[in-house]
Parts: structure tokens; sequence; C-alpha cells
């Protein structure tokens, strides 16, 4: 079906430019993402576990209408200078994924620009997670 062909090329499209405009915007004010930690599945999962964090999904509706981690803010990528005040600063950890990491590290760059502080990223992303997952 070319409808659906040119859509998926069209979000797939403003999703890589949201990846570059994030990635940019940090590179330019000249800090590097040190404050970024890529945790295994397990550690991830625990740190959930344990309560006291903020969890991120920064993967598009589409990706997300197949499950989400429960709890987690969804804000996509390409939203997300634009809604980065909905994430709390109150200093907890912030537990960032998408669908494979790269987005999820891209979001982490921007987010340490922006002062947050104890970002981690899902290794491997929701690729690799093994645990609950609810509809969004």
């Amino acid at each position: 079906n070319l409808p659906m062909q040119i859509l998926r090329s069209l979000l797939l499209m403003s999703v890589f430019t949201a990846f570059l405009t994030v990635h940019s915007s940090c590179q330019q004010a000249g800090k590097p993402a040190g404050t970024t930690q890529t945790v295994p599945v397990g550690d991830f999962k625990q740190r959930i576990e344990q309560g006291n964090a903020v969890l991120l999904d920064v993967r598009t509706p589409g990706e997300t209408a197949g499950g989400i981690i429960p709890g987690a803010i969804l804000i996509p990528v390409d939203q997300l200078e634009g809604r980065v005040r909905e994430l709390p600063k109150d200093g907890k950890p912030l537990l960032v994924c998408c669908a494979g990491g790269s987005r999820s590290a891209a979001a982490c760059e921007f987010l340490s620009q922006q002062g947050y502080a104890g970002l981690h990223t899902l290794e491997g992303g929701m690729n690799s997670w093994s645990g609950p997952r609810v509809r969004s």
C-alpha cells in the first residue's frame, strides 16, 4: 500500500530529524553528556522496582501501542524539547528508554543540557526488555 509506505517514511524521517536536532543542540552547547549511564536490563528493572525513579519512554505512539513499562511517562523524542517541563526536576533518577537505545541516548544528552542529572538509558532499549508491559 503506497500511502502507508509514504506515511512510514515520513514518520521515520521526522524521528531522525528530531534525533539530529537534539544531538546538534547538545553539541552546540559544547558540553559532553557525561552524566548519562547506560544500564543493562537487570539493573534498569531493579531501579524501577525500587520506586524512586522517573521512567520516560521516548518512542513514537505507534511503537508504544505494543506496550510500555508500567508507570512510564510517554514523550516521543521529537516532542521532548517542547514538553520537557512535564518531567519532574526533583532529584530522582530519570530512566529513559526507546526501541533500541539511540533515541534515549539523544534524549539524555538533551536532558543533561536542560539541567537534569541522574540520567540512565536502557541498554538495547525496549528490544531487550523482558519485564512487564502494559498497553498504552
